[in-house]
């Protein structure tokens, strides 16, 4: 399956952005992830205003969100088990 454009440029910001949590409470992370989805959600209304498709822009999203919960999973999951090494697939 090939992996679009935005899809790597999702995956790259998330890891910039969000990979660096490690231990940290999951309160005190909570700003980087609203960033993180306001930034996200900022790009997809941008393509959507040049003409991009309402399926296309859906499906983006999609995918955005899908990201997003993989990190914030993870970081929960750490920080139940406490050693804060739960890795995003």
């Amino acid at each position: 399956m090939r992996t679009s454009r935005h899809l790597e440029q999702v995956l790259a910001h998330a890891e910039n952005r969000l990979a660096a949590t490690g231990s940290r409470r999951p309160t005190e992370v909570l700003p980087l992830y609203k960033k993180f989805l306001k930034v996200e959600e900022h790009r997809l209304r941008l393509k959507h205003q040049a003409g991009g498709g309402g399926r296309e822009v859906c499906t983006r999203r999609a995918e955005l969100v899908d990201i997003l919960l993989q990190y914030v999973f993870c970081a929960a999951a750490a920080a139940a088990g406490g050693n804060g090494t739960a890795k995003v697939p």
